[in-house]
Order: C-alpha cells, then sequence, then structure tokens
C-alpha cells in the first residue's frame, strides 16, 4: 500500500482583500509543487483543494484513508493558534475534530498554528509531531517566490525521503540560512526585493518549529 499524503489548501471564498488573494495564488503554487514532489516519491496525495478544504471533507478524508501518515496543510491559521482556516472561512482543524490526527505527522504552512493547535496534536492528542510556524507565516513576490518556496518545503521533501523530523526540520532551518546569505549578497542591488526576501526568510526562519511527541 502507497504512503499517503492528505494536502489541504483551502481559500477563504468570497473577499476582496487583495493581500489574500495574492496568498491563495502563492498558495496554489505551493501546493502544486507539494503534489509534484510527493507523487514523484511514490506517495499517494488526497487533495482537498479550494472550496474543497472543508472540515467535513477533512473528517471523512482521515477517517477513510487510514493509510494517510502526513498531513500538509497550506492556507491560514487563526490569529491565536487555535484552528487552521477552512473555506468560507470557518474552522477547519480545532480543538474539537483535531483528534482525528493521532499518529500522523503534520506539516501547516500557515500563520500562528504553532501557539496551540500543534501543541495539542502532539502532546494530548498523539500526532507523531508538527511543524509549522508560531508567527506569521510570510510568503513574497517580485521574482523571489521560487526561493521561499524552496526554503518552506526544504523540510516536506526530507520527510519525504524518510529523514527524521528533527532532522526534517533542521534542513528547513539550513535553507532558510543558506539563501539568507545568498540575498545579503545581492542586497547593494537597486531592486529591493533582495533585502525584503531576506527579511521574509529571518522571521519564517525564527517562527519555524518543530514538536515531537514528549516535549
Amino acid at each position: 500500500m502507497a504512503r499517503t499524503l492528505l494536502l489541504i489548501r483551502p481559500v477563504l471564498g468570497s473577499h476582496e482583500d487583495l493581500l489574500f488573494m495574492y496568498y491563495e495564488a502563492q498558495s496554489f503554487s505551493l501546493g502544486l509543487l507539494v503534489k509534484q514532489i510527493s507523487v514523484k516519491r511514490g506517495y499517494r496525495v488526497v487533495d482537498l483543494p479550494g472550496s474543497a478544504a472543508q472540515r467535513s471533507a477533512f473528517e471523512y478524508s482521515i477517517t477513510s484513508f487510514e493509510e494517510i501518515d502526513l498531513i500538509v496543510f497550506l492556507g491560514h491559521g487563526s490569529y491565536d493558534g487555535s484552528h487552521a482556516i477552512g473555506y468560507g472561512p470557518s474552522p477547519m482543524i480545532d480543538e474539537t475534530n483535531i483528534s482525528l490526527v493521532a499518529g500522523k505527522g503534520l506539516y501547516f504552512l500557515c500563520s500562528h498554528v504553532g501557539k496551540a493547535l500543534g501543541d495539542l496534536a502532539v502532546n494530548l492528542y498523539g500526532a507523531s509531531f508538527f511543524i509549522g510556524f508560531r508567527n506569521q507565516f510570510h510568503l513574497v513576490g517580485g521574482g523571489a517566490e521560487s526561493i521561499v518556496a524552496e526554503c518552506a518545503l526544504a523540510g516536506l521533501e526530507a520527510l519525504l525521503d524518510g529523514v527524521p523530523p528533527a532532522e526534517a526540520w533542521i534542513q528547513m532551518q539550513l535553507a532558510h540560512m543558506h539563501w539568507i546569505r545568498q540575498l545579503e549578497k545581492r542586497q547593494e542591488e537597486l531592486d529591493p526585493i533582495w533585502s525584503v526576501t531576506a527579511a521574509v526568510l529571518r522571521e519564517n526562519m525564527s517562527s519555524c518549529m518543530l514538536i515531537s511527541g514528549g516535549e
């Protein structure tokens, strides 16, 4: 039986916030990359994109596909970190259904959920690990999208290659450090995108956290 990854990548629905729309466009691109690198490594991907990313679909998927061992969430988290936001927007994963992730790994590219939801998942309900962000998870444009994506997905690629979570988190940190050094060398150029991207990577790097069983 092929190892299976559950990919969740909601949109918030109807809104006029250009920043959210831009973030969701980037999340969509990240989702395509996740599918690509997962399938390449022999994973089956159960995909909940856009309006399909709802609480009922998450609960159905997680109970119907028992072979799911990794959950990747690309989207938004509540400011207090109590829940990951699904389509609508509405709480998709929170304290009332987080118990469904017992025994599974969590890789959440969204803001704030490391404050509360990640800890709850691992230390109360037995998720095998959580990699995600305690503060805001930043994306950037201006031609630097691929750099941020490479850093954000470095840990996931390591996990899919069979690397333990602690080492995968280190690989993610190292990817950030590598690109921060590279971008600092380009800050004399007139284009400010390189200094902005370096600042974004520093923020993401410092916010990214690993929670594993017993911590």
